[in-house]
């Protein structure tokens, strides 16, 4: 990942920040059971116990959706916070931009390996 999109999710993460619709720990369960969170980020240091639990409440809702991030982008020091195993996010277009950068990431490793410099 570039920085110029690093800065990018950074600005995202902190947009979220300051429209206080970013949800972690026991809020995030809460706001889960009450559908107000249409995307569950669930990050890779996150034991496979809470994401299961996490899951399982998002599925209650239709409209959620789930993005099982498995990069290296460090989402929880964007966030303002040490570690975090998962969050959600409010705002449905911020959610959606972030999911499409996050989404990108595993085709440029791809790309990389390949020797696809263009």
């Amino acid at each position: 990942m570039d920085e110029a999109t690093k800065r990018k999710l950074t600005s995202y993460f902190g947009f979220a920040l300051r429209e206080r619709g970013l949800y972690v720990g026991m809020k995030l369960e809460e706001k889960l059971k009450d559908h107000k969170v249409p995307y569950l980020l669930l990050l890779p240091h996150g034991p496979e116990k809470i994401h299961r639990h996490l899951e399982e409440l998002a599925r209650e809702n239709p409209k959620a959706v789930v993005i099982d991030y498995q990069g290296d982008f460090d989402v929880a020091r964007a966030c303002g916070y040490e570690t975090l195993d998962a969050l959600g996010l409010k705002d449905i277009h911020l959610g959606e931009a972030i999911k499409n950068i996050l989404d990108s990431e595993p085709e440029e490793k791809e790309t990389e390996e390949k020797g696809g410099n263009l």
